[in-house]
């Protein structure tokens, strides 16, 4: 995989035994999906509760490494990780890394989808 992609599309056909309609319809559950996610960084972050920003990353983890996007992976992991030892000092730089990585991978999404006809 490569870790400058948004997404890796060649990886991720493979996870899904290379059905491209699957991998489209996962996408656009992901792209329904994806201002919760968002949201709930943003309001954790807000109200200071790394308990909540911690579950908020792990679940945007979990989102975004469906699709391989192993930049938002790493950040992800990294917020978990800041929330678990108590660095408050990361948590807004990374929470923004986050959102920015979902938004990055949101738009290959798009031009995917954009790319097949099934926007």
């Amino acid at each position: 995989m490569d870790a400058n992609l948004s997404f890796d599309k060649i990886w991720m056909l493979q996870q899904i035994g290379g059905d491209l309609d699957l991998l489209h319809e996962v996408a656009k559950i992901f792209l329904q999906d994806s201002t919760r996610l968002k949201n709930e960084l943003t309001q954790a972050l807000a109200a200071g509760n790394s308990k909540a920003l911690h579950a908020a990353a792990h679940a945007t983890k979990s989102a975004v490494g469906n699709f391989g996007a192993l930049q938002a992976v790493d950040v992800a992991t990294k917020l978990e990780k800041a929330c678990k030892d108590g660095d408050q000092s990361s948590f807004a730089r990374l929470q923004a890394m986050l959102v920015t990585e979902v938004d990055r991978l949101v738009d290959a999404l798009q031009a995917e989808l954009a790319e097949a006809g099934k926007s």
